[in-house]
């Protein structure tokens, strides 16, 4: 390791060197800590950076990350004299800055999406509109009102005197097809009893 500020000699400041074993090598992923953090006895620490029974920084881990700014605030007020505070949202501002920056991005994008969407189904109203409009001029040439909702009111007497003639020939015919199948020899190649075949080829 080597520390700028080291012994003072006539010729100036010599830095400080020292040899130490390395154990282990740690990656969190993070710049800011993978090439300024080194984790070694208290110590050799104090022996290193002369101080004596001192230390320059003291970090302390709480259960409950949401109450920082109340415990920082007790410490604030236990000591005798003025600190220097840094939580763990001021030392990882820009990655939050970063996230609120990708979440309006994001709110962007998908507010685009909804938007093109939107239009595309705007349109497409439209141009059905469009298209049946010579339909819809021949509704009132029949006698339909101008206002709109008269128009479906239309269609649907239409379609109820479809289905009112449509209902007894329905009726008819599926009274007579179990008469007719019960004639029939399902089991040989489905011949009737007559000459005729029920399903013919």
């Amino acid at each position: 390791m080597i520390a700028p500020r080291g012994a003072t000699t006539p010729f100036g400041t010599a830095p400080r060197i020292k040899a130490y074993p390395v154990v282990a090598v740690f990656e969190i992923g993070m710049s800011e800590f993978d090439l300024t953090f080194v984790f070694m006895p208290f110590g050799e620490a104090q022996a290193y950076f002369n101080r004596d029974e001192d230390a320059s920084v003291i970090e302390i881990f709480i259960s409950n990350p949401d109450q920082t700014q109340a415990v920082r605030d007790r410490i604030q007020n236990a000591a005798p004299r003025p600190l220097l505070l840094t939580d763990w949202r001021q030392r990882n501002r820009t990655f939050f800055n970063a996230l609120e920056v990708e979440r309006n991005v994001m709110f962007l994008i998908l507010t685009l999406i909804v938007l093109v969407a939107a239009l595309n189904i705007v349109s497409g109203l439209i141009m059905l509109v469009k298209d049946k409009s010579s339909d819809i001029a021949i509704l009132r040439t029949m006698g339909a009102a101008r206002d709109p909702s008269d128009i479906p009111h239309h269609r649907r007497g239409d379609w109820r005197r479809r289905h009112l003639r449509g209902l007894p020939a329905g009726a008819a015919g599926g009274q007579q097809c179990p008469v007719h199948l019960h004639r029939c020899q399902l089991a040989d190649r489905g011949e009737c009893l007559g000459s005729d075949s029920a399903f013919p080829e």
